[in-house]
């Protein structure tokens, strides 16, 4: 599975992009994988997708863009998880950490004084 945070939210798997339905439910996704492997709340989840000013079924819908997440991708994907939920995301999943661990790479490079080895983590890091 591949997740992308970085430009277009998306998922895709055997190469082949997934279809995660509306606004809503790709924003879902993405307050998920900005806290991917980490418990995320329900209150933190109804608020990044409502604001402060959530409709009064906020709860009853985020449950329901969750159930139509975990069909489109692997069902044991997005867990519940008290007081939230959780998706798990293996190591080279997710565009935003490969990212990170390049943009690492290229400091430690740049601390070493290796210019040509940053510059190509840099790089990389700003293709993704």
């Amino acid at each position: 599975m591949e997740f992308t945070l970085l430009g277009p939210v998306a998922a895709g798997s055997d190469g082949k992009q997934l279809a995660l339905g509306g606004p809503r439910q790709r924003a879902l996704l993405a307050l998920l994988l900005l806290r991917a492997n980490e418990i995320v709340s329900r209150d933190r989840l109804v608020e990044g997708l409502w604001g402060e000013r959530a409709p009064e079924g906020a709860r009853r819908s985020l449950d329901s863009y969750v159930s139509r997440l975990r069909a489109v991708l692997d069902s044991d994907r997005i867990v519940r998880q008290p007081p939230g939920y959780v998706i798990r995301v293996d190591e080279g999943e997710l565009d935003l950490a490969e990212f990170r661990a390049l943009i690492d790479r290229g400091r430690a490079a740049s601390s070493q004084g290796e210019a040509a080895a940053a510059t190509e983590c840099f790089r990389q890091a700003l293709a993704l």
